[in-house]
């Protein structure tokens, strides 16, 4: 196997301002965004249901499903009825899968997959930053 070098990168700052006209420009380490989405990840509960309504909305056996997921049809089970939960890898696949086939809309950049696509909480988290005084004010 050959052995190639893994690029590393220098910090730079991501800005937020560059996707989303109305929000202030923030400069946002990777750590920060791992963050963000650990925080705004959904919870297993809510990945088994958006499993169960896809395959609802989809009309998909089971079978048809997993292997859409490229898993087995019992791991599928397993997921479904609560008994394991998907890696958070997988959780992000069943959740770009669900949104791509029922809200494409939701998606437009980069930032809406760190954000699992919950647009208007940082919208809302936004303004609640915008009113904080600034080091300066708060001297």
């Amino acid at each position: 196997m050959e052995n190639r070098k893994i690029p590393r990168h220098p910090y730079q700052p991501f800005v937020i301002m560059e996707f989303y006209g109305d929000l202030k420009v923030r400069a946002v380490s990777g750590e920060a965004f791992s963050i963000m989405q650990r925080c705004m990840a959904p919870s297993c509960e809510e990945i088994r249901d958006l499993l169960l309504k896809l395959r609802d909305r989809m009309q998909w056996s089971r079978a048809m499903l997993a292997a859409m997921l490229g898993i087995g049809r019992e791991t599928l089970r397993r997921w479904e009825t609560g008994e394991r939960t998907p890696s958070g890898a997988a959780r992000r696949l069943i959740w770009l899968m669900d949104l791509l086939l029922a809200h494409p809309e939701k998606l437009n950049n980069g930032l809406d997959l760190v954000v699992w696509g919950k647009r208007e909480e940082i919208l809302e988290f936004n303004k609640l930053l915008e009113e904080l005084p600034t080091e300066e004010e708060a001297e």
